[in-house]
């Protein structure tokens, strides 16, 4: 199985997120949030500046999937968890549920047919196959919860804020600022 795949697969634990505030509500997700980034930064801290204490098979697996940077960063795992507490603390509940879903599934569809398929270059390293799947992913996503119009329109904003990879990481801005923009959205169409 390729790196990437791997990697998306980790990310998929994400979606633990919705289900959690689905299940319990706002507070007991910022609460379960709030644990998760403790143990992350735990994680990150020894990963970073003490990875002897990490079992072998912990730190070859690690290796395997982080991207170049996370080797001396915080992982995507810390970004994703604090982007998820702003956005499940400061947003309605279908906004934060939509936005976090279309982090990990969009992101996650981008990232492999971007890196497996995609031949056409845009920004940043980024694909026209890839953009594509997110932005279609994300419509898909959306649609769920909002009309036809909203989902396209935040999609495509969506798909614009993964493409310019803001910081601090892509884990955190995506749905941060997907959250942003279908707040605006749907507030604007009342």
């Amino acid at each position: 199985m390729n790196e990437e795949v791997k990697r998306k697969l980790v990310h998929l634990t994400g979606l633990s997120v919705p289900l959690v505030y689905a299940a319990f509500g706002r507070h007991v997700t910022v609460v379960f949030l709030m644990f998760f980034l403790l143990v992350f930064s735990v994680f990150d801290l020894l990963r970073v500046r003490a990875p002897h204490l990490l079992p072998g098979w912990f730190s070859r697996f690690v290796g395997e999937i982080a991207r170049d940077y996370e080797h001396y960063s915080p992982g995507a795992e810390t970004y994703f968890t604090i982007g998820s507490i702003i956005t499940v603390a400061l947003f309605p509940p279908e906004v934060a549920v939509s936005s976090i879903l279309v982090a990990v599934l969009a992101d996650a569809a981008a990232a492999i047919v971007g890196r497996t398929y995609g031949r056409h270059k845009l920004l940043f390293g980024k694909s026209i196959e890839g953009s594509l799947s997110y932005f279609l992913v994300a419509a898909a996503v959306l649609s769920v919860f909002y009309s036809l119009p909203v989902a396209f329109v935040v999609a495509a904003a969506s798909a614009v804020i993964e493409l310019f990879d803001l910081p601090p990481d892509d884990n955190f801005s995506n749905q941060v600022w997907t959250a942003v923009v279908l707040f605006l959205v749907t507030n604007a169409v009342g």
